[in-house]
C-alpha cells in the first residue's frame, strides 16, 4: 500500500495544478479544498465528454484555428509526409473512428475517451478539444502541444496516429495505453525492486532523452504520465505534452507550471533552461520508485516548495538500507539544486546504475538486409512505406521495435553508428558490405545523417507480403486521400508529400491506366511491386549462399548497443570455407539467412524475425570481462551408439528424462516406469526397469523428476513422493521420502551426495533434505522474508533478509548445485532466477529476469562461475554468477537467440578443461557451444522429434540425449582434437558433424 501523501500528490495531478497562478507566500489549500475542487472537476470532464462525443456545443464561442502554427512547428523538426500525412482538415473524425463515451483519463486539458477505428484494427483513444471555447492564449497554447506531439517519434513515446480538425473541433488520435499508469504500479507494490526501477528508469530516460534532443522540455514529467503499453507489459510510454515547449536555446523560460510535487527549484524561481527541469522530476519518480515515498512533502503547499528549493529529502533507513550505493548515487546526481550539475538524459544512460542493470538483447545482423531493399525502392515507394508504419498494430511494433532502440542513439539511427555495426557484422572485403554501404550512402544522401522510428519501421516491412500488412497499405492510401475522395490526384500528391517530389513522375509509374487518378488498386500493386523485389532479393541471396559467413572478424552487439569485435583468427590458421550439407532439410533447421527468417516467421506467428547466430555474444560491458579460452583445448563429439525404446514407439510416447552416471542411463516417460540402460562397448543395452508403482505400495504415479549420483538413483513421482534406488540392487526402492501430497517436485543431488533438494512445482516451496536422517534439514516456504524455517523438528527465524520474492503462480521449473555445492540457482515459471547461498540460506540480491515472459526450463553451472538458462522464449543466458553478491547488486547477463523451439536443457561439460555447453530443443536440434570462444562448435539433427533432455557423466566427456521420438543417442568425444590448443573453433555451425579421429 503506498503511502498517504503519494494519494495526496495523485489527486493534485488529477486536479491539474498550474505554478503560475501559485503564491509563495500563501498558506496553500487544505486537503479538503483540494478534493472538492477535484471532484467538481471531474464532474465538468464527464459532461465535457458526452459533449464531444455527441457534437454538442456550450459556452460563448470564439474564432481562429491553431492548424497552420501546429503544422509549421512540427513540419520544421520532421519530414512534410510524416506530418501532413496524419493531419486532416477536410475529414471528418466519425467517418474514420467510432468514439464511444468511456473515460480511458483525464487531465487539467481534458477527457481521453476511447475510439475504435472503422477501417483497420485496434483501439485508441480520442483527445477532443472543443475550439469556440478556448481564448486565443488557449488556442495559441493547443497549438503548441499539437505541434510537439506531430514532431515526435520514438517507441518510448505514445503515438499520435492522426489529428482531426473542424471549425469547432480539435481531435487528436492517438495510441491506446491500456497496462495501466506507473502511478497504479507504485501502489499495488508500494515500491519496486531495486532491478524493476532501473528498468523502469532506463525505458524512462529513452523517452526523455529522445525529446530533449528535439529540444523540447516536458515540464510535467511525473508517475502519471508513463503508462505501461499493454497490461502485464513493463514497456512504459510517455504521454502528456499539455505543458510541452519547444526551448529556446539561449533563452531562459519563465512560466511556471507542472506538478508541485514533481517541480524542480529552478521552475519556483522562474528562471530555467532547456530540459533540466525534467531530469530533477525524473529524479523524484525515482525516489519514489525506490522506497514508495515522495521525497519532498509539507502539509501545504509553501512547506513542500520551500522543501523543494533547499533540496534537501531523507532516507529513511527501514526503507534505504537494501538499495545500492549506485542507485543512491544516481538519485544524488539527479537531486541536485543546481541545473548545472544535474546530470542530463544522456550522461544519466551512461550511469553505472543504469548500464549494470538494464539489459538490452543483440541486435540480429538481418537488420541490414532490411535496410538493403529499402535503399533501393523508389522515393515515392519510401514515403508509402512510412505512411504505412503510422498504421502498424502495437503487435506488429513490438516485434520490431527492440532492435530500434538498441541500434538508436537519442531516439534516432545515426548513419556512422549503422556504418559501425556492419563493420562489425561483415567481412571488410566482402561484396555484401561494400553493398551496404553503398546502400546506405543512397538513404543518407535523400533522407539525411539519421534514420527516425517510423524511418525504421518503413525499412522492416518492406521486406514483408503485403498480405500481411494489408491494412496498414490501405490506411496508407487514405492518409494521402486527405479528402476522402477514393483517388489520389497531383494535388494532393503535392500537399502530403511537399516540394521534394516530382509528382509527374510519380503518376508516369502509378497510374498504371494513366486517367490522372491513382485509385486503391493501382496504389497496392506498387506496393506490392517493392515488396516482391525485397522477396526476390532475399531469394537471390539465397541462391548465391550467402548464408554461409566468412571466417574473419566478427562482432556482436552488447547490451547496450554498442558494437564488441570478436577475437580475429590466428595469423597460422587459413580462411577455410565449410563444405554445405549434404541434407537440405537438416540445413534448412539452422540456416541464418534472412529468406529463412522471414519463412519461419510466416510459419509460426509466434516466431521471431531474429537470426540464429553461430556467434556467442561476450559477457559484459566493453572492457569488462572477457571469456577467452587462454590455452584450452576443445572437443568435438560424434554419435557413438543409439538406442529406441521400441515399446514406447509403438504407443507413440515421448521420452521426457533422461539421467546418467557414465555407466547407467535412466529414461523416464509419463508412465510409472524409469528404465533401465546399460552403456558398454556393445551399446546401449536394456538391463530392466525401476516400478515406481511397487515403491508406492502399488500407487501408480508417473515419474516428475529424476536425478542419479553414483550408483543412487532419485525419483520424485507427480504426487509428491521421492523413492531412493540402490543401482546395485534395483529390485525394489531403499527408502521413501514424503514430500507435499497431490503435488509434483523437481530434485537434484547436492555435490556431497549425501543431501536432495527439492522444488515444488506448483507452490514454489524448496526443501533439502538430509539423506543419511531421511528427514527435512531446511525449508523454505513461499514469500519467505521474516519467516520460519525448520530445522528438524525445531523452527527458528531466518536470517535472510531478501528473498527470491517467489509468486504463488511462479512454480519452480529448474534446479542447478554449483559444483562446490555453495550456491542453488532456481529458475521459476515467471522466467526469474534466483541464487540461494546453500551455507546461510541468504539470497544473492533481487532476482533476475532471465527469460521474460516465459518459463526457465533449465539451468547449468559452469563450475561455481558461469550460469546458464535455457527457456520457453528459445533464448539462452549467460550470467557471472560469482558477481552475483548480496546486498541487491545483479550481475550482467547476456540473452541471445539460439533455437527454433523451446529451449529444453542446456548443460556445461563438468570438465572445465572442455568449455563447452550444450542445449537442446524442442526443433530436433542439439547444439554444442563453446562459450569462451563465444562460437558453435557442432550442430546435430538426429531426433526426428523435438529433443526433450540430455545429460553429462560426471567426468564430462560423454553425454546421452533422449526425444519425443523415443530415440536415446550416446556422444562421445572424437579423439585427436584439439590439439591446436588454443585455435579458433570453426565458423559456421554444422549438421550431423561426425569426424573422425586424426
Amino acid at each position: 500500500m503506498a503511502p498517504p501523501e503519494l494519494f495526496v500528490q495523485r489527486t493534485r495531478s488529477l486536479w491539474g495544478v498550474c505554478m503560475s497562478g501559485w503564491h509563495e507566500g500563501g498558506a496553500g489549500p487544505s486537503w479538503e479544498e483540494h478534493h472538492a475542487q477535484l471532484d467538481a472537476l471531474i464532474a465538468q470532464l464527464h459532461a465535457k465528454a458526452w459533449i464531444v462525443a455527441g457534437g454538442q456545443a456550450k459556452d460563448q464561442p470564439t474564432t481562429g484555428r491553431p492548424s497552420k502554427a501546429a503544422l509549421n512547428g512540427a513540419i520544421e523538426r520532421l519530414d512534410t509526409l510524416q506530418v501532413k500525412g496524419r493531419y486532416f482538415t477536410q475529414r471528418v473524425l466519425q467517418d474514420d473512428f467510432e468514439v464511444s463515451g468511456d473515460i480511458l483519463g483525464t487531465g487539467c486539458s481534458g477527457a481521453v475517451l476511447a475510439a475504435r477505428s472503422r477501417h483497420r484494427p485496434g483501439r485508441f483513444a480520442v483527445k477532443a478539444y472543443d475550439l469556440q471555447y478556448l481564448d486565443p492564449g488557449q488556442k495559441e497554447r493547443l497549438a503548441g502541444e499539437v505541434a510537439v506531439f506531430l514532431s515526435l517519434d520514438h517507441p518510448h513515446i505514445a503515438r499520435l496516429f492522426s489529428v482531426y480538425e473542424s471549425k469547432d473541433q480539435l481531435s487528436l488520435i492517438m495510441e491506446r495505453m491500456d497496462g495501466g499508469e506507473l502511478f497504479e504500479r507504485v501502489c499495488q507494490t508500494d515500491r519496486f525492486s531495486e532491478n524493476d526501477a532501473a528498468q523502469a528508469t532506463w525505458h524512462m530516460l529513452q523517452s526523455v532523452s529522445y525529446i530533449h534532443s528535439r529540444g523540447v522540455v516536458h515540464r510535467d514529467l511525473k508517475l502519471e504520465n508513463f503508462l505501461y503499453d499493454a497490461p502485464g507489459s513493463d514497456f512504459l510510454k510517455l504521454i502528456d505534452f499539455g505543458f510541452s515547449k519547444f526551448f529556446p536555446n539561449d533563452q531562459k523560460m519563465r512560466e511556471a507550471m507542472g506538478t508541485l510535487a514533481y517541480v524542480a527549484p529552478e521552475v519556483l524561481r522562474h528562471r530555467y533552461a532547456r530540459g533540466s527541469c525534467d531530469m530533477w522530476s525524473l529524479g523524484v519518480i525515482v525516489f519514489i520508485l525506490l522506497s514508495g515515498e515522495m521525497p519532498f512533502h509539507g502539509r501545504t503547499d509553501a512547506e513542500t516548495a520551500r522543501k523543494i528549493k533547499a533540496g534537501k529529502y531523507k532516507l529513511h533507513w527501514s526503507r534505504w538500507y537494501h538499495i545500492s550505493k549506485r542507485a543512491k548515487d544516481f538519485l544524488e546526481k539527479l537531486l541536485v539544486v543546481c541545473p548545472k550539475k544535474r546530470l542530463d538524459a544522456v550522461a544519466a544512460l551512461q550511469h553505472p546504475w543504469i548500464t549494470s542493470l538494464a539489459m538490452a538483447p543483440a541486435v540480429p545482423e538481418s537488420v541490414v538486409t532490411c535496410f538493403l531493399n529499402f535503399a533501393h525502392a523508389t522515393k515515392f515507394q519510401r514515403a508509402c512505406l512510412q505512411a504505412m508504419a503510422w498504421s502498424l498494430t502495437l503487435e506488429e511494433r513490438r516485434k520490431l521495435r527492440g532492435d530500434f532502440i538498441h541500434l538508436s542513439r537519442q531516439g534516432v539511427i545515426k548513419q556512422q553508428h549503422l556504418r559501425e555495426f556492419l563493420s562489425t557484422q561483415m567481412q571488410e572485403d566482402s561484396e555484401k558490405l561494400r553493398e551496404a554501404l553503398r546502400a546506405l550512402d543512397i538513404l543518407q544522401n535523400q533522407t539525411g545523417d539519421d534514420i527516425s522510428y517510423s524511418s525504421f519501421l518503413a525499412a522492416m516491412i518492406a521486406c514483408t507480403k503485403l498480405e500481411e500488412t494489408s491494412h496498414a497499405a490501405k490506411s496508407a492510401f487514405r492518409r494521402f486521400d486527405h479528402t476522402d475522395s477514393g483517388y489520389l490526384s497531383p494535388s494532393k500528391l503535392r500537399e502530403v508529400l511537399g516540394e521534394d517530389f516530382d509528382v509527374e513522375v510519380i503518376f508516369k509509374e502509378v497510374d498504371r491506366d494513366q486517367d490522372g487518378k491513382i485509385n486503391i488498386d493501382e496504389f497496392l500493386a506498387h506496393l506490392n511491386d517493392v515488396q516482391s523485389a525485397a522477396v526476390e532479393r532475399l531469394a537471390a541471396e539465397e541462391a548465391l549462399d550467402v548464408c554461409y559467413r566468412d571466417e574473419g572478424v566478427t562482432g556482436s552487439f552488447s547490451c547496450l548497443g554498442i558494437p564488441q569485435p570478436h577475437p580475429p583468427r590466428l595469423q597460422s590458421e587459413p580462411p577455410s570455407k565449410p563444405n554445405p550439407p549434404a541434407d537440405l532439410e537438416h540445413d534448412h533447421l539452422n540456416r541464418c539467412t534472412p529468406l529463412k527468417n522471414r519463412l519461419d516467421a510466416e510459419r509460426s506467428p509466434h516466431a521471431r524475425r531474429h537470426k540464429l547466430p553461430d556467434v556467442m555474444p561476450l559477457l559484459g560491458r566493453p572492457g569488462g570481462l572477457r571469456l577467452m579460452a587462454d590455452g584450452a583445448s576443445s572437443t568435438e563429439w560424434e554419435i557413438s551408439a543409439k538406442q529406441a525404446d521400441e515399446e514406447l514407439q509403438k504407443k507413440k510416447l515421448p521420452i521426457l528424462s533422461v539421467a546418467f552416471n557414465g555407466e547407467t542411463v535412466l529414461t523416464s516417460s509419463s508412465r510409472p516406469t524409469v528404465k533401465l540402460w546399460r552403456l558398454g562397448d556393445e551399446g546401449l543395452t536394456a538391463t530392466g526397469a525401476l516400478e515406481v508403482q511397487e515403491g508406492l505400495k502399488g500407487a501408480a504415479a508417473a515419474p516428475s523428476s529424476l536425478d542419479i549420483f553414483r550408483d543412487m538413483a532419485a525419483i520424485c513421482t507427480q504426487d509428491g513422493n521421492v523413492l531412493l534406488w540402490d543401482l546395485r540392487n534395483p529390485k525394489e526402492a531403499s527408502s521413501q521420502l514424503d514430500l507435499i501430497q497431490g503435488q509434483g517436485s523437481i530434485i537434484r543431488f547436492l555435490p556431497d551426495g549425501n543431501r536432495l533438494v527439492s522444488g515444488n512445482n506448483v507452490s514454489g516451496r524448496l526443501s533439502i533434505w538430509d539423506l543419511r536422517q531421511q528427514r527435512v534439514e531446511r525449508e523454505l516456504p513461499v514469500n519467505s522474508v521474516g519467516a520460519e524455517v525448520k530445522n528438524g523438528d525445531e523452527e527458528r527465524p531466518s536470517k535472510s533478509r531478501r528473498s527470491f520474492a517467489p509468486q504463488a503462480d511462479s512454480p519452480i521449473t529448474a534446479m542447478c548445485a554449483s559444483g562446490d555445492g555453495r550456491m542453488l540457482a532456481c529458475g521459476r515459471s515467471s522466467g526469474r532466477i534466483g541464487l540461494l547461498h546453500l551455507a546461510t540460506l541468504d539470497w544473492a540480491g533481487a532476482d533476475l529476469p532471465a527469460h521474460v515472459g516465459s518459463a526457465v526450463r533449465s539451468l547449468s553451472f559452469e563450475r561455481s562461475k558461469f550460469l546458464f538458462s535455457g527457456g520457453d522464449d528459445r533464448n539462452l543466458c549467460m550470467v557471472d554468477a560469482s558477481r552475483w553478491v548480496t546486498r541487491g547488486i545483479r550481475p550482467q547477463l547476456e540473452r541471445f537467440p539460439a533455437h527454433r523451439a523451446s529451449i529444453t536443457c542446456v548443460q556445461a561439460c563438468p570438465d572445465h578443461r572442455h568449455p563447452a555447453l550444450v542445449s537442446t530443443s524442442l526443433d530436433k536440434v542439439v547444439k554444442v557451444w563453446d562459450y569462451r570462444r563465444q562460437r558453435v562448435l557442432q550442430t546435430f539433427s538426429s531426433h526426428s522429434a523435438g529433443v526433450t533432455s540430455m545429460a553429462f557423466e560426471p567426468d564430462g566427456h560423454v553425454f546421452v540425449t533422449v526425444g519425443a521420438d523415443a530415440m536415446i543417442y550416446v556422444y562421445a568425444p572424437v579423439h585427436d582434437v584439439g590439439a591446436d590448443v588454443g585455435a579458433p573453433a570453426s565458423g559456421a555451425p554444422q549438421e550431423d558433424v561426425k569426424v573422425k579421429p586424426g
